[in-house]
């Protein structure tokens, strides 16, 4: 006579391996549809530190601008004016700042405009810019 329980053993031998590929398989394809979304989210954080960056370094042109000694000189706005020198984050990104001088007014007190604005050096695009207006009060 024959034993059930060892027949019962005989058939269940190697499901257990089949199931784990069955799972690993599983996993596999759970993990291959989510690899975009992770891209996605890491271009994103990319780019969000990118413009924080660019921000931080346009604000601090503005400040040196109202860091100037008053009465406030237009030459001694213009002189500020044109690019200035790279700046690198601790990512390794490039960024070029710059600084756009209207005309001196031709009396005073009169405005100059301002224009601060940073680009990505690869790219070549504009991260970030802003525009104010100056009171001067002698040439």
């Amino acid at each position: 006579m024959t034993d059930p329980t060892n027949q019962t053993r005989r058939n269940d031998e190697g499901i257990g391996l089949i199931e784990i590929v069955v799972s690993i398989l599983l996993l596999g394809l759970l993990a291959v549809s989510a690899l975009p979304l992770l891209v996605a989210s890491m271009q994103t954080s990319h780019r969000t530190a990118s413009l924080g960056t660019a921000t931080q370094i346009v604000s601090g042109q503005l400040e040196q601008i109202r860091a100037l000694p008053k009465p406030l000189a237009c030459t001694a706005v213009a002189v500020l004016g044109g690019p200035g020198a790279i700046v690198t984050d601790n990512r390794g990104v490039e960024y070029g700042p710059s600084l756009t001088v209207s005309a001196c007014p031709a009396t005073y007190p009169g405005v100059v405009d301002v224009t601060a604005e940073v680009k990505a050096v690869a790219s070549g695009e504009v991260l970030a810019e802003a525009t104010t207006s100056v009171l001067v009060e002698q040439p």
